[in-house]
């Protein structure tokens, strides 16, 4: 690892767990910035099939390889960032991609806005297929730079994304010295939700810089996107967050956005377990957030429950579609 006098601007994390058919393309899609003051940081979470040993194949001094049980993203995560030097911490799945001109951007938020300790930048889905032609095209293209007039300052995250999530995993960055004093990390054990839980706990200690720009690439296989809209039960994060708010643990001037985001999140849960055929789970997600009882996407989802699944299906659709409030 570097010393702190020569540590990067960037440090990439990956969290790598059988990905051999993607990690490849991801890390060289790193490796293509054009802005080079970076490492990167690939924690092998017990891979069993061969991954590991495709990152090894890539000869360069900026990548750094460390090898340890599975315990799971979260604990991959954490183990990345506790070893991370750069000036700023860049997330990225590894299977998802960056644009040429990804940390280009981040750098150019980061020294616009330093009062942000969270930078971000869009993204746009890329078909698992149409991985190498996504980058070849983003190498051609004209060099983007985000202008002032595309910058959002984001100082009420829980609110921002009431309006529709703005940026993943893949497309941000955090200072190195904010995210190695939270408390706890990434929380371990858990798979979903895990990444937005410490996205808002960070942004409850900071504003987020943001441009649309989608220069991050999300992979998405559509012969599981099905996966992607099934019924969840709830994760722990979303009562975590109430608990701060009750405590008084998160910032007064984001209570109220923070219970009506959960109140929100709860509803989107209930109508994809009504749709998925779980109409237990949905009626205790109503259950939980019965004080709203009297707005519409509350009664929708309860009109929701009722009706057959055949039928329940477009009009939850039609909901998406923004006819209806949440």
């Amino acid at each position: 690892m570097r010393s702190d006098s020569t540590a990067p601007f960037f440090t990439v994390l990956i969290a790598l767990y059988n990905k051999r058919e993607h990690i490849e393309t991801t890390l060289r899609s790193v490796l293509a910035q054009r802005d080079s003051d970076f490492d990167i940081i690939v924690v092998d979470d017990g891979s069993t099939d061969g991954s590991a040993d495709l990152v090894r194949a890539l000869v360069d001094p900026r990548i750094h390889l460390i090898s340890q049980p599975n315990g799971g993203v979260s604990c991959a995560r954490n183990t990345a960032v506790a070893a991370a030097r750069g000036q700023w911490c860049v997330f990225l799945d590894a299977d998802d991609l960056q644009h040429p001109q990804f940390l280009s951007a981040l750098r150019h938020l980061a020294v616009r806005h330093p009062q942000c300790g969270m930078v971000a930048t869009g993204s746009e889905n890329v078909l698992a297929h149409a991985k190498t032609p996504w980058l070849q095209q983003a190498q051609a293209a004209a060099e983007l730079q985000p202008h002032p007039d595309t910058t959002e300052i984001i100082d009420d995250l829980p609110a921002r994304w009431m309006r529709g999530p703005c940026f993943l995993t893949s497309s941000l960055a955090v200072k190195r010295e904010l995210i190695q004093c939270m408390p706890s990390g990434f929380a371990v054990g858990e798979s979903h939700g895990e990444d937005l839980d410490m996205w808002f706990r960070l942004a409850e200690r900071t504003a987020v810089a943001f441009t649309p720009l989608p220069l991050a690439g999300r992979v998405v296989d559509p012969s599981g996107l099905s996966s992607q809209t099934a019924a969840r039960s709830e994760p722990p994060f979303a009562e975590r967050m109430v608990q701060r708010v009750r405590h008084g643990e998160c910032p007064e001037r984001l209570h109220r956005s923070s219970l009506r985001y959960i109140t929100h999140y709860r509803l989107f849960l209930a109508r994809t377990a009504v749709v998925c055929g779980h109409r237990r789970l949905a009626l205790g997600l109503l259950w939980r957030v019965r004080t709203v009882c009297y707005t519409p996407g509350w009664l929708l989802t309860l009109l929701l429950t009722l009706l057959p699944r055949r039928l329940a299906y477009p009009l939850h659709r039609w909901r998406i579609d923004g006819k209806v409030p949440a």
